[in-house]
């Protein structure tokens, strides 16, 4: 235990002094809150939907509800949370990202654990609150360990997660940082990914759910999608 929370103190100290550097570089990140408590999109939900946006509705709460509850899927309004609401209210275009999300899920070669992991270091990434918020309860569920996810919301170094995640997680996790932090991979990292993982299949899996859910975070800090009721906010706001 004590290691344990040796290496949550190390994270943090560390993450503080990344945040330094880069405003250094880049200046200070403003996070931009909107001043009106009005929901920035309308409820997609009947009678002010078309027969699109009703396809669409069903076919996430058919293939959803499951997944992530009801409490999570719908506000107190009846309409959808999360990126659903924005996906129909441009039925056209978001069923092919609901599409590739229940395909991230259901047709992946990587294990659940593995592939939430990379999605967690996405949400740190984009301080996307409901992200975070859906998606430690399907990593915990998936059997990512509870020492890691203090780690990982502090966007810690992979180094402070050896021994805590497994070595395919690891793997994820500093892909997916290392992307979300640069834009680039180093070859480095793509070779020890790729030997961890096991070959070009994975490599392609994981690229693809990493980019699935950069777009999904665009949807959630786009229309400052809230959280259920009571629920505290994973990132602080600044």
């Amino acid at each position: 235990m004590r290691n344990q929370t040796g290496a949550v103190i190390a994270a943090v100290v560390a993450f503080v002094a990344m945040r330094a550097v880069t405003r250094r570089l880049y200046g200070k990140r403003t996070l931009l809150r909107q001043t009106s408590s009005a929901p920035r999109l309308p409820p997609q939900v009947p009678p002010f939907q078309d027969a699109k946006q009703q396809e669409l509705y069903d076919t996430i709460v058919d293939t959803r509800i499951k997944v992530i509850g009801k409490d999570a899927l719908f506000d107190e309004r009846g309409a959808l949370r999360g990126p659903w609401n924005p996906e129909v209210a441009s039925p056209l275009l978001g069923r092919h990202l609901e599409r590739l999300a229940t395909a991230v899920r259901t047709e992946n070669s990587l294990e659940a654990n593995v592939y939430e992991v990379a999605i967690l270091a996405v949400g740190v990434a984009w301080h996307a609150q409901f992200e975070w918020y859906a998606h430690e309860r399907l990593a915990r569920k998936a059997g990512v360990a509870d020492e890691a996810f203090p780690l990982i919301k502090a966007n810690a170094h992979p180094r402070h997660l050896d021994g805590i995640l497994t070595a395919e997680e690891l793997a994820a996790y500093a892909f997916s940082r290392e992307l979300a932090l640069s834009t680039r991979v180093s070859d480095e990292t793509y070779q020890s990914t790729k030997a961890a993982l096991g070959g070009d299949r994975a490599m392609a899996d994981l690229s693809l759910t990493i980019a699935c859910y950069h777009g999904v975070s665009v949807l959630l800090n786009s229309f400052e999608v809230a959280l259920p009721e009571g629920v505290p906010r994973p990132f602080p706001e600044e």
